[in-house]
């Protein structure tokens, strides 16, 4: 492949046979010619993402989480896996308001695009993909989110700001 990772091209050689001899292309019929590269996937890509903490002001703090690329706004990178943490403290309760929230989906499963996000304190998880726009969900003091796309459609993404209450 022509790629360390993601999507490339595959190349081969493809000769002209009569019987066991290799001849000219010139003896072939170029209509029934195998293609000489093919599509190719390798290995997934690293993901990236950005992730700017706003520091403590008095008893909130803050901060974005947003999957990145060189297009943005355009459309996330594809081959991405990406994962954060947010923790807060003990009795304190984490609000992430996602905005312009739209990832892959079909038919309503979140199958190759998709924010999953863990409450690690009560150990549920909900995967979140779709057009679903701007909403807020509550969670308890320690969330993960882990972002994942896959080579073939990318969307729009989200941003995504977190504050603990």
């Amino acid at each position: 492949c022509s790629t360390n990772c993601g999507k490339g091209l595959r190349d081969r050689d493809v000769f002209c046979r009569i019987g066991t001899f290799v001849v000219h292309d010139s003896n072939c019929d170029r209509a029934t010619k195998p293609r000489t590269s093919d599509t190719c996937y390798s290995d997934e890509c690293p993901g990236v993402c950005d992730v700017a903490f706003i520091p403590p002001n008095g008893d909130t703090s803050g901060g974005f989480f947003t999957p990145r690329t060189r297009r943005r706004p355009r459309r996330y990178p594809g081959n991405s896996r990406c994962t954060t943490w947010i923790f807060a403290e003990e009795g304190r309760s984490i609000v992430i308001s996602f905005g312009g929230f739209w990832l892959q989906a079909r038919k309503g499963r979140c199958r190759w695009d998709y924010l999953l996000v863990t409450n690690l304190v009560e150990n549920t998880s909900e995967k979140l993909c779709g057009k679903m726009g701007n909403f807020r969900l509550t969670y308890s003091n320690e969330v993960q989110l882990f972002f994942r796309s896959d080579a073939r459609k990318n969307f729009r993404g989200f941003r995504a700001r977190f504050q603990v209450e």
